[in-house]
């Protein structure tokens, strides 16, 4: 069984970027990838990744990547929520009530980067509905 040795994220983000200035994609690629399994929650591997499959056309790979980056990201935001709402019941309780008496729509906030990725979703969607 081979030994696999695992970089620090600087030195694997640094590898990335110099593949990546040098054209080198296939070894940037795989770089980035590492980065991603390593910290699903470190958005620039996403960003990059996202650039080169779209430089390639290659968009089921980059809609695959969107997904895998709103889900890790959605989790963390949405145990962020219920840790807040959680720790501050009546001031979410408070919350709702001023909303609802206001006749106001709860405000959904969608923080970055995920409004970012969902509007790219679309984007490459649209290219492959296009292609077919």
């Amino acid at each position: 069984m081979a030994l696999q040795v695992v970089r620090n994220e600087k030195e694997l983000l640094e590898e990335a970027k110099q593949a990546e200035a040098n054209e080198d994609l296939e070894t940037a690629e795989k770089r980035y990838e590492q980065l991603i399994k390593q910290d699903p929650h470190h958005e620039l591997p996403y960003d990059r990744l996202m650039v080169i499959y779209r430089r390639q056309k290659r968009y089921e790979d980059e809609l695959r990547l969107i997904n895998k980056g709103l889900k890790n990201f959605g989790d963390v935001y949405k145990k962020k929520e219920e840790k807040f709402i959680a720790k501050h019941k009546e001031l979410s309780r408070l919350s709702n009530a001023l909303i609802k008496k206001a006749g106001l729509q709860k405000n959904e906030f969608t923080p970055q980067p995920i409004a970012k990725w969902l509007k790219r979703k679309e984007m490459v969607e649209t290219k492959m509905k296009k292609s077919r």
